[in-house]
């Protein structure tokens, strides 16, 4: 049974709940709205318009039309909503993640009972042997056989009686062991292989734990992402990076033109790279990965690249897959640098996959055309396996 999201998406509020909204000025009323005065200036309270407010009680005012509103009002509530599936997603795949993790903890913790088991009676055999060997070491012995003298004074044989007891009165007496002395090296034998002991299972325990945890999160191990701040020889940087992971065009508006990772991608290595793409202000977008030989260029089309834009997913400028993108949809490319193999993914259906024949520095790699549009990193990591 799924639990209830963190967040709730709007359901209630729509777009054409603002059509209900009526003029109430006086003369005006029942008079459909069509706008909204912004001016600064205004000291009118109620700044929602009619058409008669345009032309008499805001006249020459700024205002913007209920139309705009709307429009701004509908990109707003569809990226509300996108983040708020974005974010109950994570919450119910971090809710996967916690039960196999707590599966593999289980298991690894079955495994450290049973080796702490294992090594504990080899060292309690081990101590053991100490015993003995102690003892052994102190001639613990009698200088007559008791029960040897049993069994002869029990067969009623006095001539075997008299035999030990003459012999043990010819040897010498036996020496006599300082006990408190042998007490104490026993002790101190036990007190040293019990510490040994524990020295050597807390150095086991520390690197087993740190291995057998690393494995568990080296499933995936999430990278820490950087936009690079310098671009194509071509161009100087028409880029603000805000964060690390975020790249907004600030200038040359109107010019298609590329962003790199900071990092290339390593050979060995399988990577997934996110995208969101805050595409308001028009124009074209593009993301993907490939090299940055096209310095004189600012298309992604024109160098060794695969990469995804509003009408497919394009090959060197060459169409792979019709399925193109949306504003504000997620993208998720994984990347097999050792197969040369990836996937496309759109708000996590996956629509492609493909292999990819690039023998050069491999980039993370985006493009922007308007100015304030901006390419945001989500999410960057190596996994094991996909």
């Amino acid at each position: 049974m799924n639990a209830a999201p963190i967040l709730k998406k709007n359901n209630n509020f729509e777009i054409n709940d603002l059509n209900r909204l009526f003029c109430k000025e006086k003369d005006h009323e029942n008079n459909e709205i069509i706008g909204i005065c912004i001016d600064d200036l205004c000291d009118i309270k109620n700044k929602l318009l009619c058409y008669k407010c345009i032309f008499r009680l805001h006249k020459q005012h700024n205002m913007i039309e209920l139309s705009e509103i709307k429009e701004n009002l509908n990109k707003e509530l569809e990226n509300y909503n996108k983040n708020i599936d974005y974010i109950n997603k994570f919450e119910n795949d971090f809710n996967s993640i916690e039960i196999d993790f707590r599966n593999k903890f289980n298991e690894i913790k079955k495994n450290f009972i049973k080796c702490f088991d294992e090594n504990l009676d080899k060292y309690i055999k081990h101590i053991k042997n100490e015993f003995k060997d102690i003892i052994n070491n102190n001639n613990i012995k009698s200088n007559i056989n008791f029960q040897d003298l049993l069994t002869q004074i029990n067969n009623n044989n006095n001539e075997n009686v008299s035999k030990i007891i003459c012999n043990y009165l010819n040897k010498k007496p036996s020496k006599e062991n300082n006990l408190f002395e042998i007490k104490t090296n026993l002790y101190n034998k036990i007190n040293e292989n019990i510490n040994n002991f524990i020295i050597k299972q807390k150095e086991f325990y520390e690197n087993k734990i740190k291995d057998d945890f690393q494995q568990l999160f080296d499933n995936n191990k999430y990278l820490d992402f950087e936009w690079d701040t310098k671009t194509y020889g071509a161009y100087n940087f028409l880029y603000d990076i805000s964060q690390k992971n975020i790249a907004r065009k600030s200038k040359e508006n109107g010019t298609i033109t590329v962003i790199k990772s900071k990092n290339i991608l390593q050979k060995n290595k399988i990577y997934s790279v996110s995208f969101i793409i805050n595409n308001c202000y028009g124009g074209d977008y593009q993301v993907g990965f490939g090299n940055d030989l096209q310095a004189g260029s600012c298309w992604l089309k024109e160098g060794p690249t695969y990469y995804i834009k509003e009408d497919g997913i394009f090959n060197n400028g060459h169409l792979l897959n019709g399925n193109g993108l949306k504003n504000n949809d997620l993208i998720k490319f994984i990347i097999d640098m050792i197969k040369k193999k990836f996937k496309v993914f759109i708000n996590d259906y996956e629509i492609y996959e493909g292999n990819f024949y690039i023998d050069k520095e491999i980039y993370i790699l985006a493009a922007i055309r308007n100015c304030n549009n901006s390419i945001t990193v989500k999410e960057f990591y190596e996994i094991n396996n996909y």
